[in-house]
């Protein structure tokens, strides 16, 4: 009955499951995924937040043409 396995990115579990569908015909229908927080939102944090450009002092958003130095910066 089982058809999805949502895991963290620890091997322990996601490898685990994978030898499962693999091996076993109880599993050989289910998929596993990782959760939404380590499939999305932890790559999203790493790889494109700290390219967003951070506030100008004045508190009004940078524009990207005039980002320069603060490039890469997370917003503040």
């Amino acid at each position: 009955m089982n058809r999805l396995v949502l895991t963290d990115e620890e091997d322990a579990e996601y490898r685990s499951f994978e030898s499962l569908i693999a091996t076993n015909v109880i599993f050989k229908k289910s998929k596993v995924m990782l959760c939404i927080f380590h499939a999305i939102w932890q790559p999203f944090k790493r790889d494109i937040y700290p390219l967003c450009p951070k506030k100008s002092k004045k508190g009004k958003p940078l524009e990207l043409s005039k980002v320069g130095s603060a490039w890469g910066e997370y917003f503040l």
